[in-house]
Formats: structure tokens, sequence, C-alpha cells
């Protein structure tokens, strides 16, 4: 009876073991499958964050519709970026309406940007870029 007991106990430990084993190189894997995925370096607006900042304060022209109905808030406008940092999609990823995901739009769509690289080989990437609008 002691015999059938330990190798019972010694069977459930084994399973465990196996499981336990599973779980790891399940997540081992997840890891590698992330890694290959991430960026060395992100597509970035020529002169930096400060620069494009300025440069949509500059620009920015609020629209009529937005300032008579006092529309404010945040657009996030999401760029495709080729691999000569020129945009080659842009969409409004999260619009507040009155004429401000349109005058979004067309601010980004002035923007110049250095190219991503993925292992040092220029690669296209998607960005999200806020713009606000503030009365």
């Amino acid at each position: 009876m002691k015999m059938i007991k330990k190798v019972i106990i010694g069977m459930f430990a084994a399973a465990a073991m196996l499981a336990n084993n599973s779980a790891n190189a399940q997540t081992a894997t997840t890891a590698v499958k992330m890694e290959t995925i991430r960026m060395e370096q992100g597509p970035e607006y020529v002169g930096g964050e400060s620069a494009m900042n300025s440069f949509i304060a500059e620009n920015l022209k609020y629209p009529a519709v937005a300032r008579e109905s006092k529309v404010q808030g945040n657009v996030k406008i999401n760029v495709l970026i080729d691999t000569d940092g020129k945009i080659i999609r842009t969409e409004v990823a999260r619009g507040i309406g009155g004429g401000c995901d349109e005058e979004a739009l067309r601010i980004v769509g002035l923007m110049k940007f250095k190219n991503g690289a993925l292992r040092g080989v220029p690669t296209k990437m998607m960005l999200g870029i806020p713009v606000v609008f503030r009365l």
C-alpha cells in the first residue's frame, strides 16, 4: 500500500513539473516574440519633440465652428511613416469634432520626420501624435 501511495505521489509530482516546464516554455516563447518586434529607433519629428510642439502652436488654426461651440480637447492622429521619413497615411484615432479633427490632420500632414529603424534597417512605423485644442 505504501508503495502505491509513493507511485501516485510521484506521478502527481511529475505532472506538476511538466506543467510548470510547459508554462515556462510558453513564457519564454512569448518573451522571444516580443523581443523580435521591439524597435531600436522610432520615427521622430525633425528637431525633436519641443520643435514639434512649437510647429503645432505656430501653425494651428482653431476652427471657427469649434471656437463658437467652445470645443476643446485632444485629437490623436495616427501616422504611418515610410522608410524615408515621409508620411504615407494619416487617420484620426480619437477626435473631438467641430473641425478640429480636420485641422489636426492638416497640421500633421505638414510635418517632416526622421524614419524609424528596426535592427538598423529603416522600417515603416506607426506613430501617434496628440494635437491639443484649448481656448
